[in-house]
């Protein structure tokens, strides 16, 4: 029997890149980077992703509903951000660079991903909190990017916090099955729903 070939399920790997953005974006809220700094961040951040853009492809081609969301994160967290960033920091001669532009990716592709939330309750809750952890990230820092608040920019980093972390697990849970998962989102959402209603 000739042995049957697959393409394996890049979620390790397209864990490991959305903790490392996570963590990208913790340190560009709470801290002032350096212009060499930053110029590194923007770099990683078109390789990585480039690479996360790819895995997003196979989800999608092998039918995984996070291939959907693997996609907008690189996009926002890897291949603009990471232009975005590179531009701004090597204030290239005679480009007009809008930050605006960019904060409205970032608004929208943090409104899309909580869009999309409802059709993900099959899931394990903590995979279910780490996309909307990322959501709102990306939410206040397109707010704080338009308000210049610095409210917006810690509260962005407090949600960017827990998606590194929670893509931590989610990239150890891939490679490791003894893991605990916990339970889908959609049961834990019933039970509170059911203790809210007998609460009445």
């Amino acid at each position: 029997m000739s042995a049957r070939h697959h393409i394996a399920s890049p979620n390790m790997i397209n864990s490991f890149i959305g903790a490392v953005f996570g963590a990208f974006s913790v340190l560009t809220a709470i801290g002032n980077l350096g212009s060499d700094a930053l110029l590194a961040m923007g770099v990683l951040r078109l390789l990585l992703g480039t690479i996360l853009f790819l895995g997003a492809l196979i989800n999608i081609f092998k039918g995984i509903p996070s291939g959907n969301l693997n996609l907008i994160s690189a996009v926002c967290f890897g291949l603009f951000a990471g232009v975005h960033i590179t531009i701004s920091t090597l204030g290239f001669h005679g480009v007009s660079w809008q930050p605006l532009i960019y904060c409205i990716v970032q608004l929208f592709g943090g409104i899309y991903i909580l869009l999309i939330l409802p059709a993900l309750l099959d899931t394990s809750l903590y995979a279910w909190v780490c996309q909307m952890s990322g959501a709102f990230g990306l939410l206040h820092q397109a707010i704080f990017g338009m308000t210049s608040l610095d409210f917006f920019r810690f509260v962005s980093g407090f949600w960017f916090l827990f998606y590194a972390i929670l893509n931590t697990y989610a990239g150890l849970a891939a490679v490791i099955p003894d893991l605990p998962q916990g339970p889908d989102t959609r049961l834990v959402i019933g039970r509170l729903y059911k203790a809210k209603k007998s609460n009445e």
